[in-house]
């Protein structure tokens, strides 16, 4: 499992009303060649959360997490029906990766939430 050593700060902007799809890839270095590749999401659950704040107990929304094990990509999604209820505001999130061997929290960061415009 990588090291958690490594989270990043990744900020999304969700607008209300409008489906949210993200795609992220896990990354290994092969130690012989030096070049990065897929890492095996095998046997991984995710896990991601939108709340007001750190600690909360409100829970603002899930995103759904879809994993592709062999590519190593995480896709994060939100319905638009389920952004339309979300108030505008600024929130936190985090992902949590699951393994038999332990949890492991590699992303996070603020969730801004927009209204719609147009109509």
């Amino acid at each position: 499992m990588p090291s958690t050593d490594n989270r990043q700060r990744y900020d999304l902007q969700i607008y209300r009303g409008a489906d949210f799809i993200k795609d992220a890839w896990f990354k290994i270095r092969n130690p012989q060649t030096g070049e990065l590749g897929p890492y095996d999401l095998t046997g991984f659950t995710a896990k991601a959360q939108i709340r007001p704040s750190e600690n909360s107990r409100f829970l603002t929304q899930d995103i759904r997490c879809d994993i592709t094990p062999a590519e190593g990509r995480l896709q994060l999604s939100i319905l638009c029906t389920d952004t339309e209820k979300i108030p505008p505001g600024i929130y936190v999130w985090d992902l949590k990766l699951d393994q038999e061997s332990g949890v492991s929290y590699y992303v996070y960061g603020k969730v801004f939430v927009e209204g719609r415009v147009t109509e």
